[in-house]
């Protein structure tokens, strides 16, 4: 051990916020990844349909080198999830 105290921030927590985010989210990914941004906001829309699945296997290969920022992460983890929670169900 260094015996340097430790820094909430080098972990991304705060004292005020804790874990949770201190700044307003991401609310689009990054040009490149359109499609899979709109397939997360349309998703209710998309699952009521019978081609989800199709559409899904559609999507282009996703870019995550165009992910430069944690906000832009957590969107895409956020996206990503929920496409995979409702393609397995």
């Amino acid at each position: 051990m260094s015996g340097q105290p430790v820094k909430l921030s080098d972990f991304g927590l705060s004292e005020e916020f804790g874990y949770m985010q201190h700044t307003d989210p991401v609310t689009t990914l990054p040009p490149g990844n359109e499609a899979w941004d709109e397939m997360g906001k349309n998703l209710p829309k998309y699952l009521m349909g019978s081609n989800f699945r199709q559409r899904v296997k559609d999507l282009p290969a996703f870019k995550i080198e165009t992910l430069k920022t944690d906000g832009e992460i957590r969107r895409a983890f956020l996206i990503l999830s929920y496409i995979g929670q409702a393609y397995q169900w």
